[in-house]
């Protein structure tokens, strides 16, 4: 799934940025991406106002990483409603090894975003991560480990 999201990316007129995570799939030289560090919140802010101008953002981090952020997520995302795409990896006990802070449950994210009324996707399919990705507005996309 992840792969294909890459893919995806790569093909749109679209910005993703991350926070320090390691890539193996999107070109290092692909001059829309932007490695912003371990600073999610600056991640977040600066993902909001690109798409205030009018710019298609991806955000891409370990999901428990967002919550560092999720003040800018609820008050710069969900309550302006920026298109920006919150890309969650690292969902579970897939990064348990690296401790609680590399640790959060499908539950958690998917009820923090209910509390601020931003869409959680969890896609299965091709299908549903084309649907997941069309979706206006803010929303998270739990990119699995494996899959399609």
């Amino acid at each position: 799934m992840r792969k294909a999201f890459y893919e995806r990316f790569e093909r749109e007129d679209a910005w993703l940025l991350y926070d320090d995570v390691g890539f193996g799939v999107i070109s290092p030289a692909n001059a829309r991406c932007v490695n912003v560090g371990i600073a999610e919140q600056v991640m977040v802010g600066m993902a909001a106002g690109m798409a205030s101008e009018g710019a298609k953002v991806y955000c891409y981090a370990i999901a428990p990483h967002y919550l560092r952020a999720w003040e800018f997520v609820r008050n710069l995302l969900a309550g302006t409603r920026r298109d920006v795409t919150l890309v969650a990896v690292g969902v579970g006990d897939d990064y348990k090894a690296l401790g609680k802070t590399h640790t959060i449950s499908r539950k958690e994210l998917s009820i923090l975003c209910y509390a601020i009324g931003i869409p959680y996707y969890c896609p299965d399919s091709l299908s549903d991560l084309e649907d997941a990705m069309s979706h206006p507005g803010p929303k998270m996309l739990h990119l699995r480990k494996g899959g399609v």
